[in-house]
């Protein structure tokens, strides 16, 4: 259809529920008066108007659809026909304006061949600096990603971002793969793992922007503009270290060291354990925290914020971590992989833990806990803001050191489960479980058999353990279970031992 525009028939007249009635040469029939004839538009389909008007550009014309109206042009350009939007009716406050948005449309058409909305997208796509791209992924981790990246990845790409600080103004389609391998090798000669952390991180920024804006461009029919990531060939060269060499290398810094648990390679987790054992009468909270540690396989601070169930109410169950010390469950909420974790007791930590309750009864009515009686660890300053404990180091400091253990962390009490594992020849599925890797569900979704064959391999695990410490053993086992013989364990001259001159005072 086509016939003169004028900004009264843009506005008012043309409307989506009423579509005008054109002849058969296309040309839209007006009465005596000028007025245009409309008919109900009973199809609800959007139509578009060509503009007569002579001031008017070559093909421009108006669109109506059902929640807007906006001008176009479209033109031929060989076989091609080519039809670019210039903008809902609302930004142009005269035609003269439209006309002049469609006299520029048709000079970029003319001289390119293309639509010129395409190029514009295009452009914005190839002008993406890396720190655009960043700030994109930063923003999808933050708001879109379910559920959100933890305060630590967060932190951890912030600190990946300062290596690029020479290309964070440049175009992302200008830095080129020569310049990302020079760049990673010399980074990589001071710090290895964080090169290789940071460059992933980079990888992973492009990769997202690549995809959004690829489902953006199909969505609309068209190509996105960019489709390679340079900095995959990092993964196309070898660049990172695979597994293997990722061992290796640990072996040779000692950045892992997990406990020894076997005698061939020197064990000395039972050190570890009598020696904590001995603390435990000066320090209960800080010893129990790092022995369930390792019973649990947790990581850093997350049993931390563990409450007593029966003090939450119904609607915190759900949203935050608890022991059930009755039913035999303990309860970790959103962990760092964003996923919950549901784990049986072992019948040894059940032992623990309702001796904790008792041990916090008592102190509670020698003097109240306030907040900080809600928790299993509860704070041991009662102007903590947390409420419950969280600085594990000095304790595990003080153990290592006079268990004469050179390097020890909390994560490396995780990995001594993981060891433990294998030890026990649990199956990768297993391990995974216990461990709560990403890859694992919920365990509150396990089957009634399932959960029988985790809790039976919770229990393995924790008598594995325990066993080394047979004053341990027999001052948490069950009554069904036998007592073990005690071994020959002489405290060294141990710094702050409680117990010890708690013994001497005694005799």
């Amino acid at each position: 259809m086509r016939t003169q525009l004028d900004l009264n028939l843009v506005r008012v007249v043309f409307t989506f529920e009423q579509r005008p009635v054109a002849d058969a040469q296309g040309e839209v029939i007006r009465g005596p008066k000028g007025q245009v004839q409309l008919v109900e538009n009973k199809d609800r389909k959007e139509y578009i108007v060509f503009d007569a008007h002579k001031d008017a550009p070559k093909g421009f014309a108006l669109k109506v659809a059902a929640k807007s109206k906006s001008f176009l042009v479209q033109v031929r350009v060989g076989t091609q026909v080519i039809k670019t939007k210039l903008g809902d009716i609302k930004e142009f406050p005269k035609m003269a304006d439209a006309y002049a948005a469609g006299f520029k449309a048709l000079e970029a058409i003319r001289t390119t061949g293309r639509n010129p909305n395409t190029i514009r997208r295009e452009k914005q796509l190839d002008e993406y600096t890396l720190q655009q791209v960043f700030d994109y992924y930063t923003d999808y981790l933050t708001n879109e990603r379910k559920p959100p990246a933890k305060p630590n990845s967060l932190m951890a790409l912030e600190k990946a971002i300062k290596k690029f600080s020479p290309w964070l103004q440049r175009r992302v389609v200008d830095i080129t793969t020569d310049e990302i391998k020079s760049r990673f090798k010399l980074l990589y000669k001071e710090a290895p793992t964080a090169t290789e952390q940071a460059f992933r991180w980079a990888s992973s920024a492009v990769d997202r922007k690549i995809l959004n804006d690829k489902l953006a461009a199909a969505s609309k029919g068209q190509l996105p503009a960019i489709i390679q990531n340079p900095f995959e060939i990092l993964s196309l060269n070898n660049m990172y270290r695979d597994r293997k060499q990722l061992e290796e290398d640990y072996k040779k810094s000692r950045v892992r060291n997990p406990l020894k648990v076997m005698a061939g390679e020197g064990e000395n987790i039972s050190i570890f354990l009598n020696t904590l054992w001995d603390k435990r009468a000066l320090r209960r909270t800080a010893c129990d925290y790092l022995l369930l540690t390792l019973l649990w396989g947790c990581r850093k601070n997350e049993h931390a914020p563990l409450a007593w169930k029966e003090k939450l109410t119904a609607d915190e169950v759900p949203v935050k971590s608890w022991v059930d010390v009755k039913a035999g469950e303990v309860f970790f909420y959103n962990t760092k992989n964003g996923q919950s974790h549901l784990l049986p007791l072992g019948p040894f930590v059940q032992k623990l833990l309702t001796d904790r309750q008792q041990w916090l009864a008592e102190l509670q009515d020698e003097k109240p806990l306030g907040k900080r009686a809600l928790f299993v660890f509860p704070a041991e300053s009662p102007s903590s803001v947390s409420g419950h404990y969280s600085a594990p180091q000095e304790i595990l400091k003080s153990i290592r050191e006079d268990a004469g253990i050179e390097k020890l962390t909390m994560h490396d009490l995780r990995r001594t489960v993981g060891r433990i594992c294998e030890l026990l020849d649990f199956s990768d599925n297993m391990i995974r479980t216990i461990l709560n890797h990403g890859s694992a569900s919920v365990t509150a979704r396990y089957t009634e058999a399932e959960w029988k064959r985790v809790k039976e391999h919770v229990e393995r695990l924790e008598q594995e353990v325990i066993r080394r410490c047979p004053r341990m053993w027999n001052a948490l086992r069950p009554l069904n279970v036998p007592p073990l013989e005690l071994t020959a364990w002489e405290p060294k001259p141990l710094r702050n031992n409680m117990a010890k001159a708690i013994e001497e005072a005694a005799a």
